[in-house]
């Protein structure tokens, strides 16, 4: 079989993941901030950009993948074109109700001016910031290429773009993952799409203890089970990130797969910085992860050595400028500045944190015993306790990170044969009943997006009278919600969308003061706009 040239694939993928992560933040600062300041960090970010690739060539390239076999890589892509279709990212599949939010942001980055600046009736009019002018502030870093597409091209051509970016993101990951294992095979990807804790244990355990279980079914999404035992808090599967938030998944993905790869240290911080903006809350999760990384070093090397390993102009001036316009821009945000420490009844939390991920990283510690393992365990075990914001997404996305080690973890023990199977058995059965969450994510996607072509079909082919067509499904065929796309825009006042989560004031903040660009006909004085009705899709019985 023809092999590929494994030093040259693994720069280009070094390369590539890198370059992922920086061109939204240099999107942002180019049309975000004041010519002068985005003109200068353009060419300190494209600077740092260039120092890494060298350092990619100089150290990263001494682990490279074994042979790289064709078959095992087209069967790998087209396993993951067919996961993310039915994501309802470029709107070809059904979507999930997150989508109602993330499509208006995106074509309000399309059909806006950048900086996105609200009018004045995103409020009621009683509102105390009914007269403000208020900027998007959210982390829409990963939207941003696809949606200057979009302003070109129009929103159909961005979101089919969206889709490529995103089919892109999930080609890099896997690569890094293959990386990290040191073998290259479509399980590897299969393992990928269908990792997820014990969330049907969890949902059957809660009703027969007489709880009201939020949703079981053949399409439900049981992930919030832990609810029905006074638990809100939800370690999600990979297929459940990429169909509810992609945005904060993916980039968060490339970022720990380049830092457990040892993708060269020269970067390691200029890497993490970047990832900040795309997913703030998932890169808190990382913290832990680089301090341990710098602890062991640390006690390796000594402090001059280590000192010397990721001392750069990258890890240096590169990282603090964009943690820095991070911090600025983020801490504009309305409801960013809500913390809370959260108690949960022990026995529950117990079952809770053994099904969703303690059982298999304890079973895994005993048969191998690695300081990172402990670690991931350790970091979920006290994630869900933490609350930032209005709701509890910090457990669900600063879990991230320790989540996907442990599944990386997980499957380089799969492939080691070193290790026997007796001691891999139960691996595949915890994985194998935990397959049935992301089974169920994808269900869903395929019953409403299937639904909705057969109504479609109906309208040409009148299906509902032809003798053919069983009456079991004729009863079915109806119109659903397909495209969670009813809101259109944030730029006006939505009943039920808490608002202060994307938003804030345009004021005396520093990022406001000194480097948002304000020559935009949005930052004129702000008018209100006459209400408009907001029509929103029948609810399914079956959702």
């Amino acid at each position: 079989m023809k092999q590929l040239n494994t030093g040259s694939v693994s720069k280009l993928i070094y390369s590539a993941a890198l370059l992922y992560l920086l061109l939204p933040f240099l999107l942002f600062t180019l049309f975000w901030l004041r010519l002068p300041y985005s003109l200068l960090l353009g060419a300190i970010l494209s600077y740092c950009l260039v120092v890494s690739f060298q350092r990619f060539t100089r150290s990263s390239l001494r682990i490279e993948l074994q042979a790289i076999q064709k078959k095992q890589l087209w069967i790998s892509a087209a396993i993951l074109a067919v996961w993310l279709v039915f994501s309802g990212i470029g709107g070809f599949s059904y979507q999930n109700s997150d989508f109602e939010v993330r499509n208006a942001i995106f074509r309000d980055l399309i059909q806006q001016q950048w900086p996105v600046v609200y009018n004045a009736d995103i409020y009621p009019s009683t509102h105390h910031m009914a007269n403000e002018h208020l900027l998007l502030v959210y982390y829409f870093g990963y939207w941003l290429p696809a949606a200057l597409i979009g302003k070109l091209l129009g929103w159909t051509v961005g979101n089919i773009f969206l889709y490529l970016w995103s089919f892109l993101g999930l080609l890099l990951t896997f690569a890094l993952l293959c990386q990290y294992v040191k073998k290259v095979s479509y399980k590897i990807a299969l393992l990928l799409v269908f990792w997820s804790g014990l969330d049907i244990v969890g949902s059957l355990i809660a009703l027969y203890a007489g709880n009201s279980v939020p949703e079981l079914g053949v399409i439900a999404h049981i992930e919030r089970w832990a609810n029905s035992i006074n638990v809100p808090a939800q370690f999600s599967s990979n297929t459940t990130l990429l169909y509810w938030v992609f945005n904060q998944t993916i980039p968060i993905w490339l970022t720990i797969l380049l830092l457990i790869n040892n993708t060269g240290k020269k970067a390691m911080f200029f890497v993490i910085a970047l990832s900040l903006f795309q997913a703030p809350l998932g890169t808190i999760g990382l913290v832990p992860f680089v301090l341990f990384q710098l602890i062991r070093r640390l006690y390796e090397v000594g402090f001059k050595s280590l000192l010397n390993e990721y001392l750069s102009i990258p890890n240096t001036v590169g990282a603090l400028v964009v943690v820095g316009i991070t911090g600025l821009y983020f801490t504009m945000n309305q409801a960013g500045s809500l913390r809370s420490i959260v108690t949960y009844d022990p026995l529950n939390y117990a079952t809770f944190f053994l099904l969703e991920a303690g059982m298999l990283g304890l079973w895994l510690y005993t048969r191998q015993r690695s300081n990172l393992l402990l670690l991931s365990i350790c970091v979920l075990l006290v994630v869900p306790f933490v609350k930032i914001g209005l709701n509890s997404d910090f457990s669900m996305r600063a879990s991230i990170p320790a989540l996907f080690i442990l599944m990386a973890l997980t499957i380089r023990f799969l492939f080691d044969n070193t290790y026997s199977l007796a001691s891999k058995l139960p691996i595949a059965v915890f994985l194998l009943i935990g397959s049935v969450t992301p089974a169920l994510e994808m269900a869903r996607s395929l019953f409403f997006t299937s639904s909705h072509v057969v109504y479609s079909l109906n309208s040409y082919f009148n299906l509902s009278d032809n003798p053919l067509v069983p009456a079991s499904v004729k009863g079915k065929i109806k119109d659903r919600t397909f495209l969670y796309d009813q809101i259109k825009t944030l730029n006006k006042y939505n009943k039920g969308i808490l608002i202060d989560q994307f938003v804030g004031r345009v004021g005396n903040q520093p990022f406001c003061r000194y480097l948002l660009n304000t020559n935009s006909d949005a930052f004129e004085q702000p008018t209100r706009l006459p209400a408009l009705p907001v029509v929103r899709a029948e609810k399914d019985p079956l959702k």
